[in-house]
């Protein structure tokens, strides 16, 4: 079991603003890893969305799916590819239709519908990316199908990145979680993110 009280990997990202100004992150999110991107804003769902793997990004809430197809439309070419959105009330066959005419698919999914989605396509040709996985931990009292739906599928995708701006202390990991290493973004001159009980 790895011991998460120190990070497997530290990547410095100086004084840069985005994520996407720091060489590591050209290919895309660390992979296979929970990934703690030290501050919110600095577009590591950005990155997801850019990048040129067929990509599913897991988001907690309908709500934050919807704003980012929103900003796709306000802002034409925000993102590289056609945003997909799928949650509950969404049509399958369209759905599939969608991903099967994307150059480049780009999935936005709930917690909850990631799993009727993994039964839509083939995982092992997509990254999956669980944007606040915190969430999975913070709201798994009253959450706890949703957030067990992640669990029982994240290992079915080719490749995974669990991301949070807030991440947790390695005593309140999920069992699940606290096996899988940590990549942190270090910047200069921010103040860290705390999370008060």
């Amino acid at each position: 079991m790895i011991n998460n009280t120190q990070y497997n990997e530290q990547i410095n990202c100086g004084n840069k603003k985005y994520l996407s100004e720091v060489e590591p992150f050209n290919d895309g999110l660390p992979k296979n890893c929970l990934f703690h991107k030290g501050m919110t804003g600095v577009g590591g769902t950005t990155i997801a969305l850019n990048d040129d793997f067929p990509t599913v990004i897991c988001l907690p809430f309908k709500s934050v799916i919807d704003n980012k197809v929103q900003q796709s439309l306000d802002k034409p070419g925000s993102f590289k590819y056609d945003l997909i959105h799928y949650y509950s009330g969404c049509d399958d066959e369209d759905a599939k239709k969608k991903i099967m005419s994307s150059k480049v698919p780009k999935i936005l999914v709930t917690y909850n519908s990631l799993g009727k989605l993994s039964n839509l396509i083939n995982p092992k040709e997509f990254n999956l990316v669980i944007d606040e996985y915190d969430c999975l931990i913070t709201e798994y009292l009253y959450r706890d199908l949703a957030c067990d739906v992640v669990y029982d599928n994240y290992k079915k995708y080719k490749n995974y990145t669990f991301m949070t701006a807030t991440p947790m202390k390695s005593e309140f990991l999920t069992f699940e979680l606290s096996r899988i290493r940590i990549v942190e973004a270090i910047w200069d001159e921010r103040d860290p993110v705390q999370i008060l009980p």
